[in-house]
């Protein structure tokens, strides 16, 4: 997919599925934008002007249970580019410590082609912080 610069709403559709095989008792979601009945607002920093603002969010997936607040478990964020990811990393960031959604953990996968190679970076997020990088080829 990425070979074919496939769309990244393809690429998370995809991952999603292999995801929902990994946790069958969860509900793996794309673009769920829904807080119960309310859309998913949050108060993310942005880096470009140094200040914190709502803004309404869609992530890319999730792996929770639908109407049960205490069992959001993954949030993940897709990027194709490694030059601009900061606005998902500060939604990762916010998604993970906000108190009205709590992620346990948020996940940023960036990929990049370059030349044959496609070249992937994880980062992992808890409670606000990054805990983990990993650069996989």
């Amino acid at each position: 997919m990425l070979d074919l610069e496939a769309n990244k709403r393809s690429i998370a559709h995809k991952l999603a599925e292999y995801l929902q095989i990994e946790f069958p008792e969860y509900e793996v979601d794309c673009e769920y934008n829904r807080f119960f009945k309310d859309p998913k607002i949050l108060d993310v920093f942005i880096e470009k002007i140094g200040v914190s603002k709502r803004r309404l969010v869609i992530p890319d997936i999730i792996i929770h249970k639908r109407g049960n607040d205490s069992h959001k478990l993954l949030v993940i964020e897709v990027k194709k580019n490694l030059e601009d990811f900061h606005y998902d990393e500060d939604k990762l960031k916010a998604f993970t410590s906000q108190p009205e959604y709590a992620y346990k953990f948020g996940v940023l996968l960036v990929f990049d082609k370059s030349g044959n190679d496609i070249l992937c970076k994880l980062f992992v997020y808890k409670n606000g912080q990054k805990i983990r990088e990993k650069e996989i080829i």
